[in-house]
Formats: structure tokens, C-alpha cells, sequence
């Protein structure tokens, strides 16, 4: 039987299209894309402004992109 901690990454990688996981990131939760690799880099929302952290660590405003918005592999972050 898998940790609870195991569960609980299994639920937090659901993948879902961009507009759910931004219903997620208004929610003030965090966001980020199988695609990219690393789960340390990811979306939310400061303000009004939705913020991407990079993999250098620093905190951006994001520009969506039509791949952004078309991929289907956004999940919701784990806060541990």
C-alpha cells in the first residue's frame, strides 16, 4: 500500500487542460506542466498578475503562449 505522502503526489498530478488549472491558480493555488520537467517551477497568481518561479529561482510575470494554453498536462503542486 503506497505512503500517504505517495497517494497524495498521485492525486496532486492529475493532469487537466490550461483553463481548469487556471480556475486552480485563482483558487490561490500553484500550477506547473509535465511538460516542463520540474516541479519547482511553476504558476500562481500575486495581484492580478499571473507569476511564473523559473528554474533559476527568480519570480516572473508570465506571457501565456498558445502552448501554454492548448497542453493538457497542467497539474496542481503539492504544498509540502
Amino acid at each position: 500500500m503506497p505512503s500517504p505522502s505517495a497517494q497524495a503526489q498521485t492525486q496532486v498530478r492529475e493532469e487537466m487542460p490550461f483553463y481548469y488549472a487556471l480556475s486552480q491558480v485563482r483558487q490561490g493555488k500553484k500550477i506547473s506542466r509535465h511538460a516542463w520537467n520540474n516541479r519547482d517551477c511553476y504558476l500562481f497568481i500575486e495581484g492580478e498578475v499571473l507569476k511564473i518561479k523559473n528554474l533559476d529561482g527568480k519570480i516572473y510575470d508570465l506571457i501565456v503562449t498558445i502552448g501554454d494554453m492548448d497542453g493538457n498536462d497542467w497539474f496542481v503542486v503539492s504544498e509540502e
